[in-house]
């Protein structure tokens, strides 16, 4: 069996060496050359396309607009002479002042909206010929989106950084596009309504004319309808404007729409060029130590900016500081309160005097020192954030260096530092983002700040006027106040221009930083993004991408058109003087050789073809005795018969391989000649195969089991075709295709990938398979059975992880090694723990039992022993259920320890809560409380009924059915109190108890009969109408023995053992019949019998209280009752009644029908017999013949 697999992988491997052979050049092509770039799947044929309707859109636009702009012309100087008109008629008729007045507002209306009409259109030309001018120059470039990478055969950790900052900027216009497109969409949908509210409002106007028309035709009405047929003709026009700007919006929609759909192609070729550059990124120690002396450099540079920084803030902190002293100092000395700070700071002053006026601008005025001072500080902040930001980029620069450096050198193996890394990148990600939201919201607050200063501008300036106009009137005093009140507010306008300007200082510094936050956010989100790719869910680089599948139909089109194309081609255009004038051309040295290489391999041949034979016939007559050797020369044989059947072939393919080599032939002969080698290669594998199936049966199947000869022939055929196909026609897409970036080449040695791993499972024999396994083992016969039942199913499966777990297809190796691995230390960690787990509870239970020495069977060690034990249990296997968890999520990568459960339990719930004001927010430990303390309830009524209410009803006799609402209630009322108690404990009291109540309401208004059976089910237990095992009665169908008490229903079971349900509110409204409500006796339903009337019935009497005397199940206190009830037609009815015990309440149906066989067997003895229910029929004599014609009439019938 080793010898035949031995030969068969020999085989194989010798015929993949076989079809290699021919494409040993296959390695100089280099498929990531830069040439010509053909884009598959993007068709530039509907571009051209929409190129030439916008050409024709905008020729009949132009045609339209000559024509329209004539009309809207004469129309504009039309409605200008109307209304001149209308304004001299104004003068002359004052009795229509009023309609002359709508009328000429109307048709001021008109020519602004023609205008407008106007205006549009020609906007709308303008945005055609904008697009129009965009798709040019997008084909004047030959479609060259955008300007590709250099190719190289490394790139460095800059090219990285370089593209992907083109990228985020193509994004960012990206989405400026897309929000403009957005906002055009929102601009169509307002301007479509608004046609049809114009069209609304023209047939209200026109139904208003009609209606005045029909009224009488005097002045008044023809002036009212001439003022209508204007608003109409106005209403007409604003939806043309409208219906004119719908049109414009779309335009501007579909020019948006064609840079988002180029930005959108800029974006992929870029991301082309991103993943090109990633998988040839080389980055060395000596890149990542350039970047950490960036790093440091900055570092100093930013040390000493700050510093400078920092003695500039501590200057302006000290002449705020001092400003501040001055303000309080005179808002002390004039009596005037910060409190209103805000009219202060904004120069909203009220004086009546010069002294009250200095005193207010002195205040104000050390206060717009004190803002400004603020101000300056908060730009020497900001000033000292961007020397921060550059820090922080540049040490981003240095991690991100650092972490790429460690990504292609494959140093995160380590799953915890890898999570490190990632923690670490998402940490300065959200970060950035709080920052660049804060940055962007002090932009908002300092334009905000200088629209208020133009405010307080505004104020000096009326203090200015309103100080002016005390000039005349004031006092000699205070003439000193007056001119140091003119200074203050000079100074005050300089001081709040220069807020000014170091607010919109302020806001550039804020947008810088803003940019700086962003481009270090771009760096770290790619980073991140990077990080997360790398792991066992990483697919590798290398594997098969979804977009090169989806390109395989479009690539072969490609290619079958190509090479139709190509020998056409080569047909029309093919000349003789070309081919002697390319053979001219050849040196003397190059011919020597080529002709000397061709008679060495005719003399080769000419030996082989003599030799062979010769080995053929030798090693068929040589015998040897061992099997292996014997089995090694019948191969060998197999080699030779199949070299003298192909051997002519073999050499002139050899030799035209061999010209092809020296000399570079015509594309279209090359792809004759291996289409050619595909038929001959194929021809070859079977003229293999034949010889080897024949020699190996006429050697008594020495090569290969006779029971394996079907299945590899199979193989072998499949294997070997499907690499001469694969192989031969890679080779000739690559002639063909030679400029085109495409991934089919790649794709072509994936799928050979495939016939490999085909070939390999499916050579697996289910027979070999079983015999490996142990035979003895109950796990060995498991897995034989299984595999003997899904044999096909295994194999797919196997080669569903071959495929997934190739790097070239699926990609996934990583991650199935670490699932096969984690699974196996999983399983491995399991079973450990679970026989540690039955070791230690088999041999702790000494600690709760002992052997009784008499019995010899296990007794408790102390009372309640099996409670505790039960606890101990559950205990036991929670712990190591948690030990378990603890060690799996170890495995599996979690880093899951008691720190983490400790956090986990600890972590606080998104949900909150809101009672009376206050917010209660919950975690995840006290739900946890929570549950144990309701566990802890629900234990507490187990136990108070078992040691308490059990003890109590053992001692005293209480009632069973008073021990059961007992016990019911106690348990609820126990189990509401634990509810409450885990709530309050948790903070949750007083909202539980509002929640409960309105959930209550609630539930009783929505579920009212549901509702209605449980408030019942508290007063059956309270009021005990009936109680388990008591036998009821609610009509003629409900009866039966109460079997269970629910709070929705109680459960009867009938003398027939049908169980009927029955809602409790249906138990408390209808008449019950309880037959065990009282402990007493009842009576058996009266049995009722008849003897004829010449019956001694004073012997019938004797006989039935002998009866019911002698039975001993009816009670003789109180005495039964027989008593002659009735006078019937059957004859004497008499009614017997006994009383038996409750007890027999269920037997009562039995005693009845004894009594009943011994009142028969009685009265049988007496010679009396019970009265059968007797008929009289008097039939009335008729003649034969009436009869007879009465049946004949009905027989007729």
């Amino acid at each position: 069996m080793k010898l035949t697999k031995l030969l068969y992988f020999s085989i194989v491997c010798l015929s993949s060496s076989l079809y290699l052979y021919p494409l040993v050049d296959l390695s100089k092509t280099d498929l990531s050359t830069n040439k010509i770039r053909i884009l598959v799947g993007e068709d530039n044929t509907a571009r051209q396309k929409l190129l030439e309707d916008l050409k024709s859109e905008l020729t009949t636009l132009e045609t339209k607009w000559k024509e329209s702009s004539d009309i809207l012309q004469k129309k504009t100087q039309d409605t200008k002479q109307a209304i001149d008109g209308l304004k001299r008629e104004a003068g002359h008729h004052p009795r229509f002042a009023e309609q002359v007045s709508k009328k000429i507002t109307l048709y001021n209306k008109l020519l602004q909206v023609l205008l407008d009409v106007k205006e549009t259109k020609k906007q709308i030309i303008e945005i055609v010929k904008q697009h129009i001018d965009y798709w040019e120059k997008y084909f004047a470039s030959g479609g060259k989106i955008i300007e590709r990478i250099e190719e190289k055969s490394l790139y460095t950790f800059s090219d990285l950084q370089a593209i992907t900052k083109k990228i985020a900027l193509e994004e960012e216009q990206r989405y400026r596009w897309i929000a403009k497109k957005e906002e055009e969409d929102g601009a169509i949908h307002r301007q479509e309504h608004q046609v049809s509210v114009k069209e609304r409002d023209i047939r209200n106007v026109e139904k208003e004319i009609e209606d005045l028309k029909k009224q009488s035709e005097d002045v008044d009405i023809k002036s009212k309808v001439d003022v209508l047929d204007a608003e109409k003709e106005v209403a007409h026009k604003e939806r043309e404007l409208a219906e004119v700007r719908v049109e414009k919006h779309q335009k501007d929609a579909q020019l948006y729409e064609s840079r988002i759909m180029v930005t959108q192609e800029r974006i992929k070729a870029l991301r082309e060029d991103m993943t090109t550059i990633r998988n040839r990124i080389h980055i060395d120690k000596t890149e990542v130590s350039q970047y950490e002396q960036k790093r440091n450099q900055v570092k100093r540079e930013v040390t000493i900016k700050k510093t400078k920084l920092t003695d500039k803030k501590n200057t302006v902190l000290a002449e705020k500081n001092a400003a501040q002293e001055k303000l309080n100092v005179y808002s002390n000395r004039f009596n005037i309160a910060l409190s209103n700070i805000r009219q202060i700071e904004d120069w909203e002053i009220e004086f009546d005097t010069i002294p009250n006026a200095y005193a207010a601008y002195l205040v104000s005025h050390e206060q717009t020192k004190v803002a400004l001072a603020e101000k300056l500080l908060e730009k020497i902040a900001a000033e000292i954030a961007i020397e921060d930001a550059r820090l922080e980029q540049a040490q981003v620069l240095y991690e991100t260096a650092r972490s790429w450096y460690n990504l292609t050198q494959g140093l995160y193996r380590d799953g915890d530092y890898l999570d490190k890394e990632r923690l670490s990148f998402k940490e300065q990600k959200h970060t950035i983002l709080a920052d660049i939201k804060k940055d962007k919201k002090e932009i908002t607050a300092a334009h905000s700040f200088i629209k208020d200063q133009f405010k307080i501008v505004s104020n000096l300036k009326k203090q200015q006027e309103k100080l002016k106009s005390f000039g005349s009137k004031i006092a000699p005093a205070n003439q000193k106040k007056y001119e140091e009140s003119v200074q203050l507010l000079a100074s005050a306008s300089q001081k709040i221009e220069l807020q000014k300007d170091v607010a919109l200082n302020l806001s550039e510094l804020y947008t810088k930083l803003t940019d700086l936050k962003e481009e270090t956010l771009e760096n770290v989100s790619f980073m991140l993004q990077e990080l997360e790719t790398v792991g066992v869910w990483h697919r590798a680089t290398s594997a098969v991408t979804w977009e090169g599948i989806k390109n395989i139909v479009p690539n072969m089109q490609l290619f079958v058109q190509g090479v139709a194309a190509t020998i056409v081609s080569y047909i029309k255009h093919f000349d003789l003087h070309e081919i002697a004038y390319n053979l001219s051309t050849i040196t003397f040295s190059q011919i020597f050789f080529f002709i000397l290489f061709l008679f060495l391999s005719f003399i080769l041949f000419a030996f082989l073809q003599a030799f062979l034979p010769t080995v053929y016939r030798t090693l068929m007559t040589t015998e040897v005795d061992q099997r292996s050797m014997y089995g090694l020369n019948r191969f060998l044989v197999v080699w030779v018969s199949f070299l003298i059947s192909i051997f002519n072939q073999l050499y002139w393919w050899f030799i035209f391989l061999l010209f092809s080599l020296w000399y570079t032939l015509p594309v279209a002969i090359m792809l004759i000649f291996l289409t050619y080698s595909i038929m001959f290669w194929v021809y070859a594998s079977r003229v293999f195969l034949h010889q080897f199936l024949i020699i190996n049966r006429r050697s008594d199947y020495v090569l290969l089991n006779k029971r394996l000869v079907d299945r590899f022939a199979f193989i072998f055929s499949f294997f070997s075709v499907s690499t001469i196909l694969i192989l031969f026609i890679r080779r000739m897409f690559m002639l063909v295709m030679t400029y085109q970036q495409s991934e089919f080449p790649n794709i072509l040695l994936r799928v050979y990938h495939v016939v490999i791993f085909i070939s390999i499972v499916f050579s697996i024999d289910k027979e070999e398979l079983l015999y490996l396994l142990p035979a003895k083992s109950r796990f060995g016969q498991t897995i034989a059975s299984l595999i003997q039942q899904y044999y096909y199913v295994f194999l797919a499966m196997l080669l569903g992880l071959l495929v997934m777990g190739d790097p070239y297809l699926g990609g996934y190796g990583t991650l199935i090694w670490y699932i096969f691995w984690n699974t196996v230390f999983t399983m491995f960690t399991l079973v450990t723990l679970f026989f540690i787990h039955k070791f230690v509870r088999q041999y702790t239970e000494i600690l709760f039992f002992q052997e009784d020495e008499l019995s010899g069977s296990s007794v408790e060690r102390f009372e309640n022993a099996k409670t505790w034990y039960g606890f101990y249990v559950v205990v036991l296997f929670l712990s190591f259920l948690l030990l378990a968890t603890m060690i799996c999520a170890n495995i599996w990568g979690y880093g899951f320890t008691l720190h983490t459960l400790k956090e986990a339990l600890y972590y606080e719930l998104p949900y909150k809560f809101e009672y009376a004001g206050s917010v209660v927010s919950l975690k995840v430990i006290d739900l946890v409380r929570i549950c144990i303390i309701v566990v802890l309830g629900f234990l507490s009524a187990y136990l108070f009924r078992r040691f308490v209410l059990d003890k109590i009803f053992e001692i005293h006799y209480v009632d069973p059915g008073v021990q059961n609402t007992i016990t019911i209630i106690s348990r609820y009322v126990i189990i509401f109190i634990s509810f409450m108690v885990a709530f309050a404990q948790a903070g949750l009291g007083n909202f539980v108890t509002y929640t409960l109540f309105i959930g209550l309401l609630t539930f009783g208004w929505s579920f009212k009969d549901l509702f209605t059976d449980v408030v019942a089910y508290f007063f059956i237990l309270v009021q005990r109408p009936l109680k388990l095992g008591d036998f009821v009665k609610l009509d003629s169908h409900t009866m039966g023995v109460v079997r269970k008490i629910s709070p929705r229903a109680v459960i009867l079971r009938r003398k027939n053992a049908v169980n009927i349900v029955v809602p409790n509110s249906t138990v408390l409204k209808a008449s019950l019949y309880n037959w065990n409500y009282t402990r007493t006796y009842i009576g058996f339903s009266d049995i009722f019998f008849a003897v004829d009337f010449d019956t001694d019935i004073t012997i019938v009497k004797e006989v039935l209280l002998k009866i019911l005397d002698e039975d001993p199940d009816v009670l003789k206190v109180p005495q039964p009752i027989v008593r002659l009830d009735d006078f019937s037609d059957k004859g004497y009815v008499f009614m017997i009644r006994g009383f038996l015990s409750s007890g027999n309440t269920l037997r009562q149906w039995d005693i009845t029908s004894n009594i009943r066989f011994a009142i028969v067997a009685e009265l049988k003895k007496k010679g009396i017999q019970v009265a059968a229910p007797s008929v009289d029929v008097v039939i009335h004599k008729k003649s034969i013949k009436d009869i007879y014609n009465h049946s004949n009439d009905v027989l007729d019938q």
